[in-house]
């Protein structure tokens, strides 16, 4: 594996001292599948108030890493080895009312599709007000109005009309900015992003990309990002993690990466990445 100097590396046998002061870190992490091995001792961390691009072609491991985060691998998966740790504690020991107080309210999700994680038949503020009273005490009318506040924060004009819509009458980027909203509402210290861009048009990526970064400028919330797309990356990350076929090849702040790629898969994925249009 290669990593640029001062890149948030760690063994096994350095836990406690690579892990200090992260709010994610995955510490010699394997998952296997029944027997299968998808991702093979990957080791990395997530700064607070850092922005962090985990990038590879499809099936390099990347979701599954994310999903680890919030022990929430899908069935038949499991963690065979290592640890992952959120700000010092294994997620895979923390207990069921611990795990819920962590998804959502310190650490929330924004998905590929917003529009298909929402019942298409509900309006908008019925199934935010759901999602969150577990999490907080809050009326239907208090956790509308914060929806509101949320969307109007995100540049989202009419937010009153947005949060009374149903899912099929937003727009993909529409759609993407309301996912952002509801995952934002709770204030959560770490952001997941799991492609978030990668449906949309080149003009419209541009204008999520936009939002994301003014989010962690104002809320000063970590991302882990997602992508098979380095530009996107080089557009708002500051580091950088590169998977292939479920190993970490090359690591570190994404300017060292961009102008020097160590690794010829890094290479590659630079050179095939299409750049963001701004509209």
């Amino acid at each position: 594996m290669q990593q640029a100097p001062g890149s948030p590396v760690f063994g096994n046998n350095e836990i406690a001292s690579g892990c200090e002061g992260a709010l994610l870190a995955y510490d010699g992490v394997g998952i296997a599948y029944g027997d299968h091995a998808v991702v093979e001792d990957a080791s990395f961390s997530v700064e607070a108030g850092r922005i962090v691009g985990l990038v590879g072609e499809s099936g390099s491991g990347k979701t599954t890493l994310l999903k680890a985060a919030m022990d929430l691998l899908d069935e038949g998966m499991r963690v065979q080895a290592g640890h992952v740790l959120y700000q010092g504690e294994d997620v895979a020991s923390m207990s069921a009312s611990r795990l819920r107080e962590l998804r959502g309210k310190e650490m929330a999700t924004v998905f590929q599709d917003s529009a298909a994680t929402f019942c298409p038949v509900r309006r908008l503020n019925v199934q935010v007000w759901e999602a969150v009273r577990p999490h907080v005490r809050m009326s239907r009318q208090e956790c509308e109005a914060l929806f509101c506040e949320t969307l109007e924060s995100l540049g989202i004009r009419e937010p009153k009309k947005v949060a009374h819509a149903y899912p099929h009458e937003l727009s993909g980027g529409m759609a993407q900015r309301v996912g952002i909203a509801v995952a934002l509402m709770l204030k959560p210290k770490l952001l997941l992003a799991d492609e978030p861009t990668s449906a949309l048009d080149v003009t419209t990526q541009a204008q999520v990309v936009d939002v994301l970064r003014d989010v962690h400028v104002r809320l000063g919330c970590a991302i882990l990002l997602v992508t098979h797309n380095f530009r996107l990356v080089e557009a708002l990350c500051d580091d950088v993690v590169v998977l292939r076929q479920g190993r970490v090849v090359e690591q570190g702040p994404v300017a060292c990466v961009l102008a020097d790629p160590a690794d010829a898969y890094t290479r590659a994925l630079v050179a095939a990445a299409p750049r963001l249009r701004r509209g």
